[in-house]
């Protein structure tokens, strides 16, 4: 009876330990603002790796030498998809070196034309 406790035990212990190894499935995303242009261009397709709700932030792969670098959530676009996050940067192309600039202070910037949106 001990010996089947304690094979039980064992193997509980095992399963847990491997549950706890499995990664988390992999994103995509498109850097939507570069924080520095010179070493990774807006516009770009990234691999996210992680995400901190901490600092709001993801960690992805895809910037210089494929090394990881922590960037602002607001900066990267995720997707669950390879697929999907190319075709949406395939769209954004044509906008990734487009800037704006408020001649206004606090102006909100929203995400559709329209003052119930989100900021």
């Amino acid at each position: 009876m001990k010996t089947q406790y304690t094979a039980f035990t064992l193997a509980l212990l095992i399963g847990v330990l491997l549950a706890g190894c499995a990664g988390r499935a992999e994103q995509y995303g498109v850097l939507l603002w570069s924080p520095d242009e010179e070493a990774v261009a807006s516009g770009s397709r990234v691999t996210i790796t992680d995400e901190s709700d901490i600092n709001d932030t993801y960690t992805v792969i895809g910037l210089e030498n494929d090394s990881e670098t922590e960037i602002p959530r607001a900066r990267v676009r995720a997707f669950e998809s390879e697929d999907d996050a190319q075709a949406f940067q395939d769209e954004y192309a044509e906008l990734a070196s487009s800037y704006g600039r408020s001649e206004r202070r606090a102006l909100p910037i929203r995400a559709e034309m329209s003052a119930q949106s989100q900021r």
